[in-house]
């Protein structure tokens, strides 16, 4: 249920039958990365992060609570700790898009140059749509 409010845009629903499953079901890593989720969106960052590290916690292999993780780390300034995150994500699947781009713009905030293209045009291979100003300030690195 959780999910379709999330598709219709009702973050509060999602994040009442998330919050709903995971008191009824231990453990439920799915519920607990939702939640991390739609903190996000809702500028909780710290409250995102726990909920984040839950998920991860009741499923090391939770490929997407890492990513999100690393973004809600990025948002609070915490740099190396989003780098760890997505490398985490990488261990799981090399050529996950969306972790290679969290760490371009990560390498970038750390002045990290080669880095951050190396990742950047790694996720623009593996069809990741890039943001124009992201790609401009990569441009500078190269």
């Amino acid at each position: 249920m959780g999910g379709i409010c999330l598709s219709r845009g009702d973050l509060d629903g999602c994040l009442d039958f998330n919050t709903r499953a995971t008191k009824v079901r231990a453990g439920f890593s799915e519920g607990y990365a939702n939640i991390g989720f739609v903190q996000l969106q809702q500028g909780k960052v710290d409250d995102a992060i726990k909920n984040l590290q839950k998920a991860i916690a009741f499923n090391s292999n939770f490929i997407q609570a890492y990513t999100t993780l690393a973004n809600a780390y990025l948002m609070n300034g915490l740099v190396d700790e989003s780098i760890a995150a997505n490398k985490k994500a990488l261990k799981i699947e090399p050529e996950f898009a969306v972790a290679h781009y969290n760490l371009a713009i990560a390498y970038l905030e750390n002045g990290v140059g080669q880095k951050a293209v190396e990742h950047f045009d790694r996720a623009k291979e593996l069809g990741f749509e890039v943001a124009p100003e992201i790609a401009q300030e990569i441009d500078t690195c190269r």
